[in-house]
């Protein structure tokens, strides 16, 4: 669809860590701790970049996709694909402006790309202007995304680089961080994770996610996702 929506793919794929349950039941307190010789917040580094979309398909044929993709892949920043259900995929591009990735995304939901890359239904496009990016190491495999609303990014921004130790002990580190364009509000954030075991373990039930959001100060109408990453 080409329009800008609220900054929500998270929501668009069933997921078995959705939403957080708004049960007032008080939780027993978690200490998360934090390697001690864990780096400061990576100073945010996008190069050029200024905007990014996203575009999330089905498939019926993941090698299709990709082989199609390919040809026309310069502007990649990540391909990841959805850990409950494969055949759902997510690309990020970046580029200078707006209309830069405006161009880009309607070259990936065009009839042509759809047809030859398998795609089942209508893809969907968010845009994001960039507010911290820090690419993600080679050896990432797996990656958290959360969709949330603030009311200040800037506050929000030093409030991450402040707990970022508290991030760290979940082993998860920020490689991104989107707002829309015509909500600023509305934010979206990449992380990578270390450990995917250990990070389902401690986020596999509605009490147990709740809890995790609530370590991490984000509001719990939060959204998250699990994803992992495909090599270009």
């Amino acid at each position: 669809m080409g329009m800008i929506q609220r900054v929500s793919l998270v929501i668009l794929i069933m997921s078995t860590l959705i939403g957080c349950s708004n049960n007032s039941t008080e939780l027993p307190v978690e200490v998360v701790t934090a390697d001690p010789n864990s780096p400061v917040m990576a100073a945010s580094n996008p190069g050029n970049i200024t905007a990014v979309c996203g575009v999330l398909y089905k498939v019926d044929d993941f090698d299709a996709w990709l082989t199609t993709y390919r040809k026309s892949a310069e502007h990649n920043i990540t391909i990841l694909r959805s850990v409950n259900d494969p055949s759902i995929v997510l690309t990020f591009e970046g580029g200078e402006s707006q209309s830069m990735v405006e161009t880009r995304a309607a070259e990936l939901v065009s009839e042509d790309f759809i047809s030859e890359a398998t795609v089942v239904g209508e893809p969907n496009i968010s845009y994001f202007d960039v507010q911290y990016m820090n690419p993600a190491d080679d050896s990432d495999k797996q990656f958290v995304a959360l969709g949330f609303v603030t009311d200040d990014i800037e506050e929000f921004l030093k409030d991450l680089s402040r707990d970022i130790n508290i991030y760290s002990g979940y082993g998860l580190r920020p490689v991104g961080i989107g707002t829309n364009p015509v909500d600023s509000e509305s934010v979206y954030m990449l992380l990578a994770l270390d450990d995917f075991v250990s990070f389902s373990k401690r986020t596999n039930s509605p009490r147990k996610l709740k809890r995790f959001i609530n370590h991490i100060n984000l509001p719990e109408e939060t959204d998250i996702a699990i994803w992992t990453k495909t090599n270009l």
